[in-house]
C-alpha cells in the first residue's frame, strides 16, 4: 500500500486489469492495529480506468503512441473516490477526468471535489477531520505534436478553489515546447 497510500501503516490493494478496464480498490488503516483512530482513521479507495477505443496512456504527450493508432482517434475515462472515516468524522473526495488522442494531438483535463479530506498525510500537526473543509480544482492540458517525434509544444491550465488557505484560489497558464 506504500505507493497508492504512504501514509498508511496497514492496508491492502486490489488491482485487476480486464484490458478496457483497470479497476483499483484499496483499504487502509492509519494505525498497525486496525482500529479506527482519530489520527488516522480509515482511508478506502477506488480508481477505475476505462480505455474502450485504443491505448491512451497516462500522459497527453502522443511521443509514444504506437504507429498504428496514431490515425485513429481515441479516448479514456477515469473516476476516484476517496472516503476517510474516522472516530471524529466521515470525508469524502472524487475526481474525473478524461484524456483523447488523435494523431499528433493530445488533449486530457481533471476535476477534483474534496469534502474535508486533508491534503497531504495526516499528522499531528494537520487541521482536525472535517476541518479541511471543501475544495476543488479543475486542469485541462493540450499537446501538438509538430514535429514527430523531436518537437511538441503543450499548454495546461490550472484552477484550484481552497477558500480555507490564504492564496489558493487562483488560476495559472503554462506553455512549453519538448524536443
Amino acid at each position: 500500500d506504500q505507493s497508492v497510500a504512504p501514509d498508511r501503516r496497514a492496508g491492502i490493494t486490489l488491482d485487476d486489469d480486464f484490458g478496457a478496464a483497470h479497476v483499483v480498490l484499496g483499504v487502509y488503516e492509519g494505525a498497525r492495529d486496525l482500529t479506527v483512530t482519530a489520527d488516522g482513521g480509515m482511508l478506502i479507495a477506488a480508481r477505475l480506468v476505462a480505455e474502450p477505443v485504443g491505448p491512451v496512456g497516462n500522459t497527453v504527450s502522443t511521443r509514444g503512441d504506437p504507429a498504428a493508432w496514431r490515425p485513429r482517434p481515441r479516448f479514456a475515462v477515469n473516476a476516484s473516490i476517496l472516503y476517510t472515516y474516522t472516530n471524529a468524522a466521515s470525508n469524502y473526495a472524487l475526481a474525473a477526468d478524461g484524456a483523447f488522442h488523435w494523431g499528433p494531438v493530445g488533449l486530457v483535463g481533471e476535476y477534483v471535489f474534496a469534502s474535508g479530506t486533508a491534503v497531504e498525510a495526516p499528522t499531528r500537526l494537520s487541521p482536525p477531520p472535517g476541518a479541511g473543509g471543501i475544495r476543488q480544482g479543475l486542469w485541462g492540458e493540450v499537446a501538438v505534436m509538430l514535429w514527430r517525434p523531436w518537437i511538441e509544444v503543450s499548454g495546461r491550465y490550472d484552477w484550484l478553489d481552497n477558500p480555507l488557505q490564504a492564496g489558493q484560489r487562483f488560476h495559472a497558464m503554462t506553455l512549453g515546447a519538448l524536443d
